[in-house]
């Protein structure tokens, strides 16, 4: 009876799930398998403010959820049942009611790749759960393997039926028959993708002295240092920045820029055109006159969009190489010599064998080198159809970029890549792999650079470049810098026995193994390569191991030839701004800052600071800020206005602030000393809702109404305000920015009400608990704030993110970003994008304190309230 109730109670509620999971990111989506109804004996536990106490709630269930999964990975199925036979055909119809059933009931064309009708990992590791319980329910099948990978490599609907059908009837197929199989396909891409290459009409000349360029794949780490660059150099008159269709193409630019520390105010040069397109569309899905003008302008392209993805199979990477062919034939068709650079991968030469020599700077002739992976072996295939091309007379080089790392500036890497996610992984299982492989990473900011040099070499490029450092340095430095980094020393042990310990944790891994050892997401990858090292170490010589030329580099890349080989240490601060390394202090890595605590009997935390490069850290903090969890902040409104009365020690200031058609009025009561003012007037405390400080004598205290700016009375509230009134409801600007906005607006006035009697240079803001996260906003952000106080402001206030999350792990009754986001509307909407991984967050809060610097600090924290306490 019980579980017939919770059964029609979880169908209740499922409409809602499914809202909410329309609004979720991909990774968080809910699946109604995996929905745990809570016993009422067992009520959640939950903290003071009434929030839940997340450690404590998993503890409490976590056997129920432990079966939960088990139920998952062996039953599912069992909704489904199994084919009514295994022959193709039914197995195909039950995998298109399989795959409906996991798609809101919208059903997928059998015959085209599942990634590209929208479905992902999550989907994927459901849909193998059903299959795997399908094959255990049929008598003879009880002990199948499938792996990890078995439907990446099969990608659409037709072609796994196929699959499964061979494993109901197996017959001997050799690894070697695999491989071969493997190449078979990419030598048919190839044909298919070189068929009727038309010839360049006109002859190959220099480029022109200024290039108008056609840049794909903008918004990842190297599209946008390659597009920071360009957009800096004087050589280029227009950069069209090709994106994949999306609303957000152009904020996502911006937080792409803010993501990796490069100037935004380039994104408002008039050579940059943003545009959103796709090669397989007509006309590039772009408006026939936008078209036109590209057709009628380009000199130059370079083609850096590609997926990104490991685990898939090369079928499902074709969409790709058709556009690629589709803008190989867009080059060949123009009334004037293009050049085009294609941005590959040394991935194409993973199965080379070193006994060989170096890796050629050209074409290679075996396509069994690059059958490691979808994404390598699709990237073989462009190759060899723009080597052909450039037979034909298009200017066309592939440049086979190798592992790309943080920028010398800031260190950021792409935290998806494969480095980083081996950091993390290792750190969790407590244990390094040594790599029989040279070092060659290069920083993205010089990838960028050296593929600008060539575009603009005055001389024909060749077919291909390898763009690798051409000075490698040895896998030991780089385990010796990551101990370094981390402060402890993780014990060093073989790839083979950290790819086997790896493996022995995705065979049972939960999905909090998936958050803290992402490397079992790359599994398939990770074998690959234990694959590549063993195969290259079978001669039994020491440092046997692949290597690349790179004489064509060196020659057409300036930049490449002064490179200087990288140092332990560089590669030590690479790793360091991963995300992954908890224990380095951005603050203390870049030298900005000496920040000293002094705790006094009230816990006075007093921040003393000593900033010798002023502003040098603040633009690049306040724009993460602004991205990724306040929103942006506006400037001053077309028109302001105020007036000033005073009566006694009491005055009143009425401000008015218009756009166009809307305005609004707030007034705020100001409290005065008795007696004379001192020569430049009173200094001023703006008190968020009054404050709660005691205010030493001879200051005067502005009453500041944050919450008529920007309500703030749940979550709720949101666009809810005179701010928004102004700005419209759908304003990004979180209730703090809307709160900061008001005290930059106050300060403006008084800066012009000598009546006032304010000394403005003397202005100092406080606030309590909520109001004091707002008041450390403030300070940060509006830098005629001449002292900040922040009092008891916890949480989104004073304490970082990361330490938030530590101490509720730890046991201790505090709030983490996943709840403060689902209270109130303090932060921006985007910042729930990244509360659930805190790991991609480029920053924290001790970067909100440095952006007071050098004005100071003070906050007012308390003993006996643990949610009020700097932990918090």
């Amino acid at each position: 009876m019980f579980g017939r109730a919770v059964s029609r109670f979880r169908d209740e509620i499922w409409s809602y799930i499914d809202q909410a999971n329309q609004k979720a990111p991909t990774f968080a989506r809910i699946f109604r398998e995996m929905v745990l109804i809570c016993d009422p004996a067992k009520p959640l536990p939950r903290a003071a403010k009434g929030n839940v106490v997340r450690k404590h709630a998993l503890e409490l269930y976590a056997h129920a959820i432990e079966h939960l999964y088990d139920r998952s990975e062996i039953s599912q199925g069992s909704t489904l049942s199994s084919p009514t036979s295994w022959t193709v055909e039914d197995i195909e119809t039950w995998l298109l009611a399989l795959t409906a059933s996991v798609n809101n009931g919208q059903p997928l064309l059998a015959a085209v790749d599942i990634f590209e009708q929208g479905l992902d990992s999550l989907h994927v590791t459901f849909i193998r759960n059903h299959i795997i319980s399908a094959l255990r329910l049929s008598r003879n099948l009880t002990s199948v393997v499938i792996s990890q990978n078995f439907i990446y490599d099969h990608p659409t609907i037709h072609n796994l039926a196929a699959a499964i059908f061979e494993i109901v009837n197996p017959k001997s197929d050799s690894q070697e028959t695999k491989e071969t199989r493997q190449a078979d396909q990419i030598n048919e891409l190839i044909k298919k993708y070189s068929r009727d290459l038309p010839k360049a009409n006109t002859k190959v000349t220099p480029p022109a002295d200024k290039v108008v360029v056609l840049l794909t794949g903008p918004t990842g780490s190297l599209g946008s240092h390659l597009l920071a660059d360009l957009l800096e150099d004087d050589r280029v008159s227009k950069v069209y920045a090709l994106s994949r269709p999306s609303p957000q193409s152009i904020e996502r630019q911006r937080t792409s820029f803010l993501d990796r520390g490069l100037p935004t105010h380039l994104l408002s040069h008039n050579k940059y055109a943003p545009i959103s397109g796709d090669f397989n569309w007509n006309n590039f899905g772009l408006e026939q006159a936008i078209f036109k003008e590209i057709q009628g302008s380009v000199s130059h392209i370079i083609h850096n969009a590609w997926k990104v993805d490991f685990n898939h199979g090369l079928s499902s990477f074709e969409s790709q190489i058709t556009g690629t062919r589709k803008l190989v034939d867009f080059c060949f068709n123009l009334d004037r010599p293009v050049r085009l650079l294609f941005m590959s991968s040394i991935g194409v030469a993973q199965g080379w064998d070193n006994q060989s020599g170096p890796i050629p700077e050209t074409p290679l002739s075996d396509p069994g080198l690059a059958t490691d992976s979808g994404y390598s072996a699709s990237k073989y295939v462009v190759e060899q159809v723009l080597s052909q091309a450039h037979t034909n007379g298009l200017e066309a080089t592939s440049l086979r970029i190798g592992q790309v790392c943080g920028s010398r500036s800031t260190g950021a890497w792409n935290i998806t890549d494969w480095v980083p996610i081996l950091v993390k992984s290792s750190m969790a299982m407590g244990k390094l792999p040594v790599i029989d492989e040279p070092v060659t990473w290069l920083p993205v900011d010089v990838v960028a650079r050296a593929t600008v040099d060539l575009l603009f070499s005055k001389s024909e490029l060749p077919t291909l470049v390898n763009m690798i450092h051409p000075r490698p340095v040895a896998w030991e430095d780089i385990i010796n810098a990551i101990n370094q980094s981390i402060g402890t020393t993780l014990s060093v042990v073989s790839l083979d026995e950290w790819v086997d310990a790896l493996e022995l944790l995705s065979s049972s891994a939960t999905p909090q193994d998936l958050t803290n050892i992402p490397a079992v997401k790359l599994i398939e990858f990770f074998r690959s390569l234990k694959e590549s090292s063993e195969r290259n170490s079978s001669t039994g010589e020491p440092g046997s191991h692949n290597t690349f030329e790179t004489s064509k580099l060196v020659t057409f890349s300036q930049t490449m030839r002064e490179l200087p080989s990288i140092s332990q240490f560089v590669y030590g601060e690479h790793l360091n701004l991963s995300g992954h390394i908890t224990r380095v202090n951005a603050i203390q890595r870049c030298s900005v800052l000496d920040m000293h605590y002094v705790l006094h009997s009230v816990t006075e935390v007093v921040y003393n600071i000593n900033w010798s490069n002023p502003g040098a850290y603040s633009g690049v903090t306040t724009g993460h800020l602004s991205g990724y969890e306040a929103g942006t902040l506006p400037g001053p409104p077309q028109t302001l206005t105020s007036t000033f009365t005073q009566s006694g020690t009491t005055g009143t200031l009425a401000i008015t602030a218009a756009n166009d058609g809307p305005s609004i009025t707030f007034s705020q009561t100001v409290t005065f000393p008795s007696g004379t003012a001192p020569a430049g007037g009173w200094p001023l405390l703006i008190a968020f809702e009054g404050g709660s400080i005691p205010v030493p004598s001879g200051i005067a205290v502005l009453s500041y109404s944050n919450s008529n700016m920007a309500q703030q009375n749940d979550a709720t509230s949101r666009g809810l305000g005179l701010f928004y009134n102004l700005y419209g409801s759908n304003a990004t600007a979180s209730a703090m920015t809307a709160w900061v906005w008001g005290v930059s607006r106050i300060i403006d006035v008084l800066e012009t009400t000598p009546a006032a009697n304010i000394n403005t240079q003397k202005i100092a803001v406080t606030g309590c608990s909520r109001d004091g996260k707002g008041a450390l906003m403030a300070g940060a952000f509006e830098p005629r704030i001449a002292l900040t106080i922040p009092q008891e402001s916890g949480s989104g206030g004073d304490t970082c993110w990361r330490l938030s999350l530590y101490e509720q792990n730890s046991g201790s009754d505090v709030q983490t970003a996943t709840e403060i986001v689902g209270e109130n509307v303090w932060f921006s909407t985007n910042f729930a994008n990244y509360v659930n991984d805190l790991s991609s967050l480029p920053f924290d809060h001790h970067l909100l304190a440095a952006m007071i610097a050098p004005r100071p600090l003070i906050s007012y924290e308390n003993t006996d309230v643990v949610l009020a306490q700097p932990s918090e």
